[in-house]
């Protein structure tokens, strides 16, 4: 999913999330609506297109590009065409961190983008819970 935001022209940021990143936040639609008040472009990623596109309709996020399914080569052109100085790439695993550092993105995990720019995440029963964990499915454990 990607958005290539008219009147943006100026701004510096390509912003990539991943699909289990923006499952953490509690209104997606609002982060995806306040990354486009200071990005170029927007992109969720994920290696299920039919489950990215689900979750944007089901978020009122809009749709407009459609990807392969393959992360790597979808955030390999994401950075090659498009013309900005800055790549961010929010995701979750060491997976995210590792094709950030070799397509030459900068990697935040969802906490620290969130962090950054004030988005809220999910407040669930899962509260105790790391993030790492609660990303990971190591919850409930029985």
């Amino acid at each position: 999913m990607g958005i290539a935001l008219t009147g943006h022209e100026q701004a510096d940021v390509t912003l990539a999330l991943t699909l289990s990143a923006m499952r953490e936040y509690s209104d997606p639609a609002a982060v995806v609506g306040d990354a486009c008040e200071w990005c170029r472009y927007v992109a969720i990623v994920d290696r299920s297109p039919p489950a990215v596109k689900n979750f944007a309709e089901a978020h009122d996020i809009e749709w407009e590009f459609e990807f392969d399914g393959d992360k790597w080569e979808t955030m390999e052109r994401i950075r090659t065409t498009t013309p900005t100085p800055r790549h961010v790439f929010v995701g979750v695993t060491d997976g995210d961190r590792t094709i950030a550092m070799h397509l030459d993105w900068e990697f935040l995990t969802a906490e620290e983008a969130a962090t950054k720019a004030d988005w809220r995440v999910e407040d669930d029963e899962r509260e105790g819970l790391s993030f790492r964990e609660r990303i990971i499915g190591l919850w409930p454990f029985g």
